[in-house]
């Protein structure tokens, strides 16, 4: 009933150069289209959600959980040092959340609809 902060990592990274050249093309200098021109477009954006051993609500439904940060945890999640960040990764209180059923369209990435949330009889 409220938005909540889960802990993540986040990475901007360029790949490495191979090793090795293959003779191409563009070595012959007419450029070849999707090659590697120094851009921005070689910079690959990553990100994950971490994940704990889940609370006993969880627990029924998957072998983790994600880690949900209490609001006083947030800004150590960002801007602390990684001993405080270790300190955050346990299972967020079973109390504080409610289950219920969804569909199992939830199962397909393609599927993005906000009905998908509702609470729905046993499928």
């Amino acid at each position: 009933d409220r938005p909540f902060a889960m802990a993540g990592l986040y990475e901007r990274w360029e790949p490495p150069e191979p090793e090795t050249a293959q003779t191409g093309l563009d070595a012959f200098g007419g450029g070849v289209e999707g090659a590697d021109d120094g851009s921005d477009d070689d910079i690959v954006e990553t990100f994950t959600i971490v994940t704990t051993e889940p609370n006993d609500l969880v627990a029924d439904l998957h072998h983790r959980m994600a880690v949900v940060l209490e609001p006083s945890e947030e800004a150590t999640w960002l801007h602390g040092d990684p001993d405080e960040a270790v300190e955050l990764l346990d299972p967020y209180p079973d109390d504080e959340l409610i289950a219920h059923p969804v569909s199992t369209r939830v199962n397909s990435p393609a599927v993005d609809a906000p009905e998908l949330i509702e609470s729905v009889g046993a499928e």
